[in-house]
Parts: structure tokens; C-alpha cells; sequence
């Protein structure tokens, strides 16, 4: 028995295409019309902040942003593998961070490999989930590095994490960490 049984369906209008047994093609539905066709409204933004680049003040691929208490602007830059901090009218206030693979060895706090998520605490602290470093980031409102929790696993310790994407801190200051690979917070 070193087989199962193994169930193939193949939609009817498909099967109708490559043989005659009996497979017809489904009816087709009435075209259905798109209920936001027309009720776009467009809007322009209060303000803009970066562009594409890797100069500080410019973006590849930002995935996460967060607001802190003060109205400032912190974004997860994640190509760039770095923490962009703005003035809530979009100037440059700091940006920390650079690459380090934990895989290929030693990757200290305040090096990253794709942060994506970020959140700010209520005292002003800033988490980061550095995803592929498998682990949490956590810095003052300044950029200056404080700790970090986690390592590569599957789920056999609450901090073996597989590719954090997501960090929030709620209003008592407790940590959620949204831990894609493993499928758990």
C-alpha cells in the first residue's frame, strides 16, 4: 500500500474542451456590473513623502508605517532594510538601520533583513519585526537600539519565530507579533 487514493476535478467547461464524455460546458452567468463603477471618488493627498531610491528620504518597498504619539511618521523601508522617521509635515527627522542576514551569521541589533512591520508603543518605543532575521526590534523614539527576541523555528517556543510580518503594541503596552510562517500571533 504505498499509495492513496487521489481525487482530480477538472471544471466541466474545461473537460468539454479536450474529450466527448458527456461534459458539457456550464452555462454561462448573466455579466454581473461592477457596484463601485462610477462611485470612485478621487482625492488628493495632503501631503507626499519620498519616492522611489535608497537615499534617505526615499523608498523601496515600504511595507509598514506607524504614527506616534507626537504625530511623527515612522516607515518600515524594507528594501532598503532600514527605519525612516518623519516630522508629521514629511521632513526627514532620522533613519537607522542596515543589512545583516542571521542565517549567514552575526546580524546585531539595528541591522535588518526586510523589516516590514512596525509599530510605537504608548511610551514611544518603536518595535520592529525584521522578518527574515526571524525576529522583534525594539529602539527609543531616537533610532538608538534597546533589544531584540527571536530566532528561526517552527512554533516550538513562543519565540521561534518564521517571518514576523507585523508588530502592534496595545494601550497597557503588551507586544503582538503576527508570525506568518508558523500561522499564529
Amino acid at each position: 500500500q504505498p499509495s492513496s487514493r487521489m481525487h482530480f476535478y477538472v471544471r466541466k467547461d474545461v473537460a468539454g474542451m479536450m474529450w466527448e464524455y458527456g461534459a458539457a460546458p456550464a452555462a454561462t452567468a448573466p455579466e454581473l456590473k461592477d457596484p463601485y463603477e462610477g462611485a470612485l471618488q478621487p482625492i488628493t493627498p495632503d501631503l507626499v513623502i519620498g519616492m522611489t531610491g535608497s537615499e534617505n528620504g526615499r523608498f523601496q518597498a515600504p511595507r509598514g508605517i506607524a504614527v506616534a504619539p507626537d504625530g511623527s511618521i515612522y516607515v518600515a523601508d524594507s528594501r532598503n532594510h532600514r527605519i525612516q522617521h518623519f516630522s508629521s509635515q514629511g521632513e526627514l527627522l532620522n533613519a537607522w538601520g542596515s543589512f545583516a542576514d542571521a542565517a549567514q551569521g552575526n546580524a546585531p541589533g539595528g541591522t535588518f533583513n526586510e523589516p516590514w512591520g512596525l509599530a510605537v508603543a504608548p511610551d514611544g518605543s518603536v518595535y520592529v519585526a525584521d522578518t527574515w532575521n526571524h525576529r522583534v526590534q525594539k529602539f527609543t523614539a531616537a533610532g538608538e537600539f534597546v533589544t531584540m527576541w527571536g530566532y528561526f523555528g517552527q512554533a516550538e517556543k513562543p519565540e521561534a519565530f518564521w517571518g514576523p510580518r507585523d508588530v502592534v503594541v496595545d494601550a497597557q503596552g503588551r507586544v503582538y507579533v503576527s508570525d506568518t510562517g508558523n500561522k499564529r500571533v
